[in-house]
């Protein structure tokens, strides 16, 4: 993964691409898998190339995978808030106002590039998270509570441009498996061919016809999901269960 890509300055990110690799490839226009990419091949700067790392790749295939990295930052974080879990249905509601803060950085960060660029076509696509990180998640940002009232008004504001599709995948059954996951919201790289299938088909789209019954299938997912054991097994990795 480039990690100038994701610091907190935007003037080295076009420095990524200034490479040998990709200015001849551009000048060029070539075809070649060198340039263009091979399933079959290795690319070192690819997007994905974390897959291959074994403390990222070594935590999917299930929760017994995240203890024996028990001393990764983000399981230790996940186990964390899992130790401090309480039983309760009240972060499962509808938040009465919707968080402006939220509000005002969609309109700002993405839906201005939309309304900009009218020519362009823009394909977003909600972040499937675990169940898990919903069930445990009682603050506002991982809260299901939240995630509702703002995912309503945005399907509502994505309808206004005739240049931008809205998709989701929490209402199928992927986000029920852990295994799928490296951690509470970071899932493994078939929900990227997953999510491609979809704008090209033309499916698991979010419209205001849907986005209800949407909503009303993954709180029923979350709400099932029997998140006790994994919370068990979290405080006995942390050394906390008595």
């Amino acid at each position: 993964m480039p990690i100038k890509l994701y610091n907190d300055s935007n003037l080295d990110d076009f420095s990524f691409y200034l490479n040998d690799r990709f200015v001849l490839c551009s000048l060029i226009w070539s075809k070649k898998k060198h340039c263009v990419g091979d399933s079959k091949a290795k690319i070192e700067d690819s997007l994905v190339s974390w897959i291959d790392w074994q403390d990222m790749k070594g935590r999917f295939g299930g929760f017994e995978n995240w203890v024996k990295f028990k001393n990764n930052e983000q399981i230790k974080g996940a186990f964390k808030v899992m130790s401090q879990y309480e039983k309760t249905e009240s972060h499962l509601g509808i938040a009465k106002d919707l968080n402006m803060q939220i509000q005002e950085n969609i309109i700002k960060n993405i839906l201005s590039f939309v309304e900009q660029n009218k020519t362009t076509k823009f394909y977003f696509i909600v972040p499937t998270y675990s169940r898990l990180n919903y069930k445990i998640n009682h603050h506002f940002g991982g809260s299901f509570l939240q995630f509702h009232s703002t995912l309503l008004w945005l399907v509502s504001e994505i309808e206004k441009y005739p240049n931008a599709t809205l998709y989701g995948f929490d209402d199928i059954d992927y986000a029920d498996k852990i295994a799928n996951y490296k951690d509470l919201t970071h899932y493994n790289i078939d929900m990227n061919s997953m999510q491609l299938d979809a704008i090209r088909d033309d499916m698991h789209r979010l419209t205001s016809e849907n986005i209800e019954e949407y909503l009303k299938i993954m709180k029923q997912k979350i709400q099932e999901y029997d998140v006790e054991p994994l919370v068990k097994i979290a405080k006995e990795a942390l050394g906390e269960e008595e």
